[in-house]
């Protein structure tokens, strides 16, 4: 049994270090109470205790004698890091970690990884998928730093440590880490078909091979396909470290076999991403052949799946400013949302986050849907015929980062694939179909681009010219 100090105040294994005012008598029905909690939450197993940590009383959100301490609202927790233990860590190691809501959790230390600077960091999940740790080991052997995510609260607390273990715990923006619940379509959106797009049903060996760019240096994958995830932050914030188990994608109940429905809409997901992606030096593929052929930090993954059962009641979810990571640990980002009306879009969406962008809202919403046919990727603009990246142009927008300024900088611009003028215009034939091309758009950082093109007719002849949108037809 852990022993309890009388001259302060233990609650749920939390500690403060203010003194008591109550008489003496209270002091002691006090202890008592606290040894009965400590013996809650206390785990069964018998396992070190990687760190401790102490209510700082004057912190966020801790409140005086009357209101009790809010632990669930504490925003700055002393922390106390076991140094010999955490410089031993191996696979497997089990280890009490100590939540700041009160609860100790088994904590299994899973893999370590290292980061752009060059620095291990040593990943454990927690029990029951409610959260992981991750510890930052200088390359003196010094751990500098903490994160601990709480799945339960779904919260984010990073510790800055000197070289004895000693610092606070800092509550963070949760939406800083992780898109936060992207939704789920509204009801009547969930069967309707996109306005005017084409029925194309290929066959799923050419499902599987599609490329937007080939040999670009930068890689989306977009898997289909079903498998097993190993080794991701989802497996250890979400699954206790253990496998995921993911089904093909599949817009029925169906996720064994793929329909035509399945196929037609893995083709439209596909030809939307790609498109979001046209004007970027990326190749937004379907072939894992193509993202394994790529190294790290080039390349991110979108999963299309029904199996949502770790992370159950979102549109799509995915962990922020992973492209440039140098490990896979954060690549892997999920998309639910299967209809015509939301599929390709939550992809872009999600994979928005991946390269560092984040919600488009307003000052009332957390995510912006629109208005007229028109609404931002990084919102939720379900059933509009006209989405873009956006640097916050409508009325009350929450957020002004230029999408597309960032995008680039991750990515870079695709090389010009045709003239600029009638000089420099690109010859095509007279029964060309498919050419693809931008008229008069205004371009990356604000360049516009004009892409002419010329053919030439064997003798004077009546010419028809039908332009279009790739996926949507308008008329």
């Amino acid at each position: 049994m852990q022993h309890i100090n009388t001259k302060g105040i233990i609650m749920n294994g939390l500690s403060s270090s203010k003194h008591s005012t109550q008489p003496k008598s209270k002091k002691i029905w006090l202890a008592v109470v606290a040894t009965c909690l400590l013996f809650i939450v206390t785990p069964s197993h018998a396992a070190e205790k990687l760190f401790s940590a102490f209510i700082i009383p004057d912190a966020p959100g801790v409140t005086d004698g009357t209101g009790g301490l809010q632990t669930a609202s504490i925003a700055n927790i002393q922390v106390n890091l076991d140094t010999a233990i955490a410089g031993a860590l191996t696979p497997g190691q089990q280890l009490d970690v100590p939540l700041l809501d009160g609860q100790t959790l088994l904590g299994t230390v899973q893999q370590a990884i290292t980061n752009a600077a060059g620095d291990t960091v040593q990943i454990l999940s927690l029990q029951d998928g409610k959260g992981g740790l991750e510890l930052t080991v200088s390359s003196a052997g010094v751990v500098t730093e903490m994160l601990l995510f709480d799945s339960t609260q779904n919260k984010f607390f990073r510790a800055a440590l000197d070289s004895n273990g000693s610092g606070a715990f800092i509550l963070e923006d949760t939406n800083d880490h992780v898109c936060l619940e992207f939704p789920l379509p509204p009801e009547a959106a969930l069967e309707a078909p996109a306005a005017g797009i084409e029925e194309i049903t290929l066959d799923l060996a050419t499902l599987q091979s599609l490329q937007s760019r080939p040999g670009a240096p930068n890689v989306i994958y977009l898997d289909y396909w079903g498998g097993t995830l190993s080794g991701t932050i989802w497996n250890v914030n979400h699954n206790d470290g253990n496998d995921i188990v993911y089904t093909p994608y599949s817009i029925d109940s169906d996720a064994t076999n793929f329909s035509a429905a399945d196929l037609n809409q893995i083709w439209l997901g596909w030809r939307e991403a790609a498109e979001d992606f046209a004007p970027f030096n990326v190749n937004v593929t379907t072939d894992p052949a193509v993202y394994d052929a790529v190294t790290n930090p080039h390349r991110v993954r979108n999963i299309s799946t029904t199996t949502n059962d770790f992370y159950s009641n979102a549109g799509g979810v995915a962990y922020l400013y992973s492209f440039d990571d140098t490990n896979d640990y954060k690549k892997v980002s999920w998309t639910w949302n299967r209809y015509p009306s939301s599929h390709g879009m939550t992809i872009s969406h999600e994979v928005g986050h991946q390269l560092g962008l984040r919600h488009d809202g307003t000052s009332s919403l957390g995510y912006y849907r629109g208005h007229g046919e028109w609404g931002p990727v990084m919102g939720a603009p379900f059933g509009k015929e006209y989405v873009q990246w956006s640097k916050g142009e409508y009325p009350d927008a929450s957020r002004t980062e230029d999408d597309i300024a960032i995008i680039d900088g991750n990515l870079g611009t695709a090389a010009d694939d045709a003239g600029d003028s009638i000089a420099a215009a690109t010859t095509i034939g007279t029964q060309v179909t498919d050419q693809e091309g931008q008229i008069k758009p205004l371009g990356l950082g604000n360049t516009p681009d004009i892409d002419v093109y010329t053919f030439t007719l064997a003798s004077p002849a009546a010419t028809q010219i039908d332009i279009k949108p790739l996926i949507i037809d308008d008329d």
